[in-house]
């Protein structure tokens, strides 16, 4: 039994030394930083937007998703580029990595954005 448990312990302590590697790594920072990026209070909002306001078609108006978070979350909005790297929500939604993006042309030559949550396959 005691070879096994000091097996287990030596496994364990070199499971933490990788895991301490990894995380000090520029793969494991940026691993970390995304993690923390689609976790947070702002990325979640939008995503609840993408899903709850969306167009028979499945995509979302960026417009629209920018007025719910200036109305739920406009300390973060305020602060964006502070709290989250990026300067506006657009960036957020490539940075987070779980949103797809669409410029669709409107008929006087401009265009609006629309979003949508990216599915599982892809």
């Amino acid at each position: 039994i005691f070879e096994h448990l000091n097996s287990l312990t030596e496994n364990m302590q070199e499971a933490q030394k990788g895991i301490a590697v990894f995380l000090a790594s520029k793969e494991g920072r940026r691993q970390f930083e995304l993690t923390w990026l689609q976790q947070s209070p702002l990325v979640t909002l939008l995503r609840e937007v993408a899903t709850q306001k969306a167009r028979p078609d499945g995509w979302a108006f960026l417009a629209l998703a920018g007025q719910h978070a200036r109305t739920h979350e406009p300390d973060d909005v305020n602060h964006i580029k502070e709290r989250y790297g990026h300067s506006t929500l657009r960036k957020i939604l490539i940075a987070s990595e779980l949103f797809d993006l669409l410029d669709e042309p409107l008929p006087n030559g401009g265009f609006r954005t629309l979003y949508r949550v990216k599915t599982l396959n892809q």
